[in-house]
């Protein structure tokens, strides 16, 4: 009896096993594809899409890239940022933020990502040092400090309200915006932001 419960525990071990196996196999035979405009892409193997939880998951990089739009890493956000070069040229349609906006009823800031999506590719973020940022778009560049009333667009100091920091994510003021051109609105509960 003591042999016969031996050979039916190692028959069940060997067939879990096997089970594990040709799973294992049949799942690593069979790698995911990424095709776009009808070319598949030619992604590194530690990079390919996976299957987590019934979803793909695929590269974000890879992806953009061979739709033409660029990709970046924000730090501030933190969040992958991606931008096309058809979006948002001079009068651009109006970027649509939601309710993502605060106001005092007389100035209006908004998540500092949104204003990477008016000005659209080629916009850069980056912090150089504690509380200090600088955006730059094409030729034009701001720097501004969290908590202070100043800000310099292309080396002048403008006056504006105050940037800060609301559940960690940063708000800046649209006026630091005003002189490369942005505008806001709020319609209804939606704040528009206006590339002239």
């Amino acid at each position: 009896m003591f042999t016969r419960n031996r050979r039916w525990l190692f028959t069940g071990s060997l067939l879990t096993l096997l089970f594990f196996c040709l799973t294992a196999y049949s799942y690593g035979a069979s790698p995911i594809h990424i095709v776009v405009n009808g070319k598949v892409l030619d992604i590194p193997t530690k990079e390919t899409p996976i299957l987590v939880n019934g979803r793909v998951m695929v590269p974000a990089r890879y992806v953009a890239e061979a739709l033409g739009a660029t990709v970046s890493w924000n730090n501030l956000i933190p969040a992958v940022v991606i931008n096309s070069e058809a979006k948002n040229d001079s009068n651009s349609e109006p970027t649509r933020l939601g309710s993502s906006y605060l106001t005092n009823g007389r100035d209006i800031w908004v998540p500092f990502h949104s204003i990477q999506q008016c000005f659209g590719a080629g916009t850069d973020t980056e912090s150089i040092g504690e509380n200090k940022y600088v955006i730059t778009f094409g030729k034009n560049k701001i720097e501004f400090e969290l908590g202070n009333g100043t800000a310099k667009a292309n080396g002048e100091s403008i006056s504006i309200p105050s940037a800060f920091i609301v559940q960690g994510m940063v708000y800046v003021p649209v006026k630091m915006f005003q002189p490369f051109g942005v505008r806001a609105h709020i319609d209804g509960d939606t704040c528009v932001l206006q590339r002239n």
